[in-house]
């Protein structure tokens, strides 16, 4: 082979080389760097002491400070803030109302953190304690422990008593409003008196008539999610769907795994399964739809 020729196979592999190496840079820019920096832009700092509670909800987060509670956009940017009775409450927020509680008080603030009612549990039961509290379009409603019996205290925005529910021999694991109208109550119970666990969802129109009751024998469920048409039970063993007159539609077993988070995109959602909470737990990724 002549020396020009070798030479101009060197300047071949060195200008393919180059190309190569300014096809990585821009990749790497592309995918890589600019991915990091929108998140970096994304990420806000919530001027709060190291003792504050954050509450996410649909269009910003309400966070309780000590003694005080104070709403923000999803930009961080600070809405209004009031000072609370007492310290270290708990709040909860959906639309436009937020409802804080500790076990002797509840308080209802609108959106511009005005005071709307409060509930006293001396008045309610002098014997009691709210456990929990949760908003919707028309009532709010508190989850409490009288007498060693869980109850569900629904009321409209107005301080009047809508209904009272009592679970005998049942703990309340979790409550909450959904359809499209907000009206309608789900509340997830926990049966551990017998041999076995028994889970049951129950939903109703607060005021009128329970509207459905689903039963899972010998597993603990510890979150729902109700969507328009099925409601999803996420339990110890199996993620299963009902439709709201009990009637089972899916079931995926996930016994050894833990719901980490999920998302919901119309009929359809998706699970990230963990099997422990620490840094270096696998993973399962587990989507469903209709």
């Amino acid at each position: 082979m002549r020396y020009s020729t070798r030479k101009k196979i060197r300047r071949y592999a060195v200008g393919i080389g180059i190309a190569l190496l300014v096809v990585f840079i821009n990749i790497w820019i592309f995918l890589i760097v600019q991915p990091v920096t929108r998140m970096e832009k994304q990420m806000i700092e919530l001027d709060v002491s190291v003792y504050a509670k954050v509450y996410p909800y649909d269009n910003g987060l309400v966070v309780v400070d000590q003694k005080e509670l104070i709403w923000f956009d999803k930009n961080g940017k600070e809405d209004g803030r009031v000072e609370l009775p007492r310290y270290d409450m708990q709040a909860y927020r959906a639309g436009d109302v937020t409802v804080v509680w500790d076990a002797e008080s509840a308080q209802v603030y609108n959106e511009e953190g005005v005071l709307i009612l409060e509930k006293l549990m001396q008045v309610m039961s002098p014997d009691g304690e709210i456990l929990f509290g949760r908003t919707g379009e028309d009532y709010f409603v508190l989850s409490t422990i009288e007498e060693g019996q869980y109850k569900a205290r629904v009321f409209d925005y107005e301080a009047k008593d809508v209904d009272e529910m009592l679970f005998p021999y049942q703990s309340m694991m979790d409550l909450g409003f959904f359809g499209d109208t907000g009206k309608q109550l789900w509340v997830l119970l926990l049966d551990s008196h017998g041999t076995i666990p028994i889970t049951k969802v129950r939903t109703d129109h607060p005021g009128k008539s329970m509207t459905g009751s689903i039963t899972i024998l010998n597993q603990v469920c510890y979150e729902i999610v109700p969507l328009r048409d099925v409601v999803y039970i996420i339990g110890t063993h199996h993620i299963q769907s009902y439709s709201y007159t009990s009637v089972k539609q899916t079931e995926q077993l996930v016994y050894g795994w833990t719901m980490q988070d999920y998302v919901v995109d119309g009929q359809d959602i998706s699970f990230l399964m963990g099997t422990t909470q620490d840094a270096n737990s696998n993973h399962l990724y587990q989507h469903c739809g209709t």
